[in-house]
């Protein structure tokens, strides 16, 4: 099992990485949107990000979008904007639908719900869940 230490860690060498590299978050678009298989296909290239913004993104409030915030953390508890904002989702594929995780399946349910215009990047991956935020390109 990891350390919260290494999560953090994986977190910030991936914020530093993603910047240098210029990676931004992975925009779904109304195409990527008409069946299971295409979305499925598509997601699988969400970026790990870590916790930065890139530039010319906008942090969603992923509660806010879904309106719950059941599956959404309250993560970075010494930043309230961040509060909510994130989702977790089941990356082991052995999540019920019970736990505080999406599985894969929700997962895709909630992109579907929030609807095309928004980007996805990881920003921590763990050995069981992902913390996935919800963006939204500037001016859009």
């Amino acid at each position: 099992m990891m350390s919260s230490q290494q999560i953090v860690a994986m977190s910030r060498a991936a914020a530093r990485r993603s910047a240098r590299e210029h990676v931004v978050p992975l925009l779904v678009e109304k195409e990527d949107l008409v069946a299971d298989v295409t979305l499925r296909r598509h997601l699988r290239g969400i970026p790990f990000i870590g916790d930065r913004v890139p530039r010319g993104w906008k942090l969603m409030h992923a509660a806010s979008l879904l309106g719950s915030d059941t599956n959404c953390v309250p993560w970075w508890p010494d930043e309230p904007s961040k509060a909510h904002a994130y989702m977790q989702v089941d990356s082991s594929g052995f999540g019920a639908e019970d736990e505080p995780s999406f599985t894969i399946a929700g997962f895709y349910e909630a992109v579907r719900k929030i609807g095309p215009g928004y980007g996805y990047a990881m920003a921590e991956q763990g050995q069981f869940q992902v913390v996935v935020g919800v963006f939204r390109p500037a001016g859009a």
